[in-house]
């Protein structure tokens, strides 16, 4: 049955002489038959891969397939990392032998990754993945549309640090236990220690160092400390990206920092399907920050990982203002029409339609209890996706002061002072909402350095005069 499958599919692609180039990749697996039942818990297993590139090249390797990722994983639509026996390159990516297939089963756009990795790219955030959209094929099954990216790893044309001497790759884990991770406390932040692999405990006690003069000095350092142990620019950039997306893991997972030269750095970016509104703000866990989340007005970012502890200091703030100002016009074209989301979408139109229409996903249903519930066709999926992000801008653009000073008391960013205003500052007095630092300044209406009542009475004496 196997073997038919494969036929049927490979008289289906030009041979290799009359190859044709394409916008996607198509990727066909086939193992022992077991590879379309496959778990997370069963690792990796054989495999033989026939990949027919963008160029029109057909590449052949043996290698190995598992499914990957934490909260997708054994989903409907599982996502899997491979690994190829020989290097190989793939749509003008550098060659290597680890790749992941993202399934983007959580966002019903398929786009807010590579969105977010093309915005990573504009804002030179260090080691973002390179990625192409690819269908998979998994023993004669097909599967839809994937993104295929370099992993999150150490290896020459991704992470490039020296984990031999004494450079190394930490992931923020704010809960998540899992069997052979190394984690690292720190300032009362948590991470795993993605690379070195298999340290020795000297090398272990090492990093712990390392990393406790850095978060000692983001925390209670002066900025020039700060300087000096971090790569500012990196974080700005970094920050800016996961504030705008407003990514609900990044309190929790998924981000990453890399250490090299001395200096902590912020990236690579990764996992963005739970972002940009993409959240269930009914979540019985996590309604409250959830709801925050998915509200373009407000800042996230600032309360998440180290950047809780780097986000007090007004120099922080004119970095990512700096960053931001410097890039606004790629930011506001994301979402307009013909913009960024838009031609991302015509590009990849046939795979995406066939996503939905070749296998059993369903573009109307909610695959996990922390995404958005999805509207009823792709087109509404995309326009909401496309307004949040113009509103986000929009927010943000005001928040940093990208053409004109805050007014006092404006506490949600719209321009004017009124009662929504009010009911925002009288959730801050019942310790209700949470106040940046730049939202607090924003609050103390009579400048007398604090935040209170009185500044409240005199919110409610400006409004209704």
């Amino acid at each position: 049955m196997i073997a038919a499958a494969i036929s049927l599919t490979l008289i289906a692609f030009p041979t290799k002489a009359a190859a044709v180039s394409s916008n996607e990749v198509k990727i066909f697996i086939t193992t022992d038959g077991s590879g379309i039942k496959l778990k997370k818990a069963d690792g990796y297993i054989p495999a033989e891969f026939t990949v027919y590139d963008v160029d029109g090249e057909i590449r052949t390797s043996s290698g190995q397939i598992k499914v990957r990722g934490n909260s997708t994983a054994d989903r409907k639509k599982n996502p899997y990392t491979i690994k190829f026996d020989k290097k190989m390159s793939i749509g003008g990516i550098e060659k290597a032998k680890k790749w992941a297939l993202l399934a983007n089963l959580f966002d019903p756009t398929l786009v807010r990754n590579s969105i977010a990795f093309d915005i990573a790219k504009e804002l030179d955030i260090p080691f973002t993945p390179d990625s192409v959209y690819s269908e998979v094929w998994l023993d004669g099954n097909y599967l839809g549309c994937y993104l295929l990216t370099d992993p999150v790893q150490v290896n020459s044309g991704r992470v490039e640090i020296d984990t031999d001497n004494g450079d190394f790759l930490i992931e923020f884990e704010r809960t998540r236990e899992e069997e052979g991770e190394i984690y690292l406390v720190s300032e009362g932040l948590r991470f795993a220690l993605s690379e070195p692999e298999d340290p020795d405990p000297a090398v272990v006690t090492e990093i712990q160092n390392k990393l406790d003069s850095v978060l000692h000095s983001v925390r209670y350092g002066s900025w020039d400390e700060v300087c000096e142990k971090i790569d500012v620019t990196s974080f700005a950039e970094y920050y800016l990206l996961n504030e705008y997306y407003k990514t609900v893991d990044f309190g929790y997972s998924s981000a990453f920092f890399n250490y090299s030269s001395g200096k902590l750095y912020a990236g690579p970016a990764w996992d963005y399907d739970l972002s940009s509104g993409n959240v269930n703000i009914d979540h019985p866990k996590h309604a409250q920050a959830y709801s925050r989340a998915a509200d373009t007005s407000f800042t996230y970012a600032d309360s998440c990982n180290i950047f809780r502890y780097l986000c007090v200091f007004d120099e922080f703030y004119e970095e990512v203002r700096k960053v931001y100002s410097e890039h606004y016009d790629f930011f506001k074209e994301i979402p307009l029409d013909g913009g960024l989301v838009d031609r991302t979408i015509s590009d990849h139109s046939e795979i995406f339609t066939k996503n939905y229409t070749d296998t059993k996903i369903s573009i109307a249903k909610s695959y996990c209890t922390l995404m958005r519930a999805p509207d009823d066709t792709y087109e509404e999926n995309v326009a909401y996706y496309k307004n949040w992000l113009n509103q986000r801008n929009e927010f943000l653009s005001v928040y940093y002061q990208l053409f004109e000073d805050n007014l006092k008391g404006d506490l949600n960013y719209d321009g004017d002072l009124d009662m929504n205003d009010l009911v925002i500052m009288q959730g801050y007095l019942l310790r209700k909402v949470h106040f940046d630092k730049h939202t607090w300044n924003i609050a103390d209406i009579n400048e007398d350095g604090k935040a209170n009542v009185f500044d409240l009475i005199a919110m409610r004496q400006m409004i209704v005069g």
